[in-house]
This record gives C-alpha cells, structure tokens and sequence, in this order.
C-alpha cells in the first residue's frame, strides 16, 4: 500500500505513475484520498482540541466541588457531557474516514503491485527466452564440434582425429 504522507506530498508524482499505467480513469482517486486525509487530519486536530478542553474543565470541577461551589460544578459537567457527544460523533467519522482512505489506498496499491508482477513474470520469460537461445547455441556448438572431430577407440584407448 502506497504511503499517505507521500501520497499527501508529492500527488504530482503519484497521478503520473498512474498515467504511465494507463489507468487514467484512477486519477480521480489521488486528489480524493488527498481530500479525505485533509478532513481526517482536521478531525483528529478538533478532537484533541475537545479532549484538552475536557481535562481543563475536569480539573475545575474538582476546585469547585472543593470550594463548595456544586452549582457552578454541574454546569461545567453539563458543558463536559455535550462535547463527550461531540467528541464520539467525531470519532465515529473519522473511522469512516479512515476506511475511505485505507480502500482507496489499497486500490492504488493493488495497481502499483499488478504493475510489479508483470514485470517480474516479463522478466521470468525473459531469462527463460535468453537461456532457450543459450541451449540453443551450445547445442549447435556441440554438433559442430562433434560433426568436425572424430573419436575412435583403438589399442591405446580413445584416439582423436580430424574428419574431412
């Protein structure tokens, strides 16, 4: 699966990869998956700003219980109860968000990974093809050698000669 962070930093690259595969109709999914790391990146940012916020108020809520102020307490308890809605809300979207992009990103992946098989099997054939023609060769070298010299066996064992 392709990186988002480079996805993210160099989509110029990644769309010409894609042309370069012909696959011109996946174009569109770059700047999408562009977009949606863009709002993900957002969600996450306006969450931890909500959590922070939270730690803030549960820290004053213990001072006012202290001082005795309950009131003013369960008023920051109320405003702790509507951002925890918020905060789920959010973290519901950006697992969806997240999903979004993980498909999308397999989908480029899964590309980029046809692209690496094919080659591989066209580099296979290619060394099957070379080493055909390297048999070949040796082969007729052999029946050329053998066509050429003659082997007898005579008293003092194999005797080499040369046919004409």
């Amino acid at each position: 699966m392709l990186d988002i962070k480079f996805v993210r930093e160099n989509p110029d690259i990644v769309k010409q990869n894609i042309k370069n595969k012909f696959q011109d109709r996946k174009l569109p999914l770059v700047d999408e998956v562009i977009e949606l790391d863009a709002e993900n990146r957002k969600i996450k940012q306006e969450v931890e700003v909500l959590r922070a916020e939270r730690n803030k108020l549960s820290k004053q809520i213990g001072g006012l219980m202290a001082k005795g102020e309950k009131e003013e307490a369960e008023k920051i308890k109320a405003q702790i109860a509507s951002e925890a809605a918020r905060v789920d809300e959010l973290s519901a979207r950006e697992k969806d968000v997240e999903e979004r992009i993980k498909k999308i990103m397999m989908t480029m992946g899964i590309m980029l990974f046809a692209v690496i098989l094919m080659a591989a099997v066209l580099l296979v054939l290619f060394a099957v093809v070379m080493l055909a023609g390297m048999h070949k060769e040796s082969k007729l070298n052999r029946d050329f050698f053998m066509s050429s010299t003659s082997m007898q066996f005579g008293k003092g064992g194999f005797q080499t000669g040369t046919a004409c």
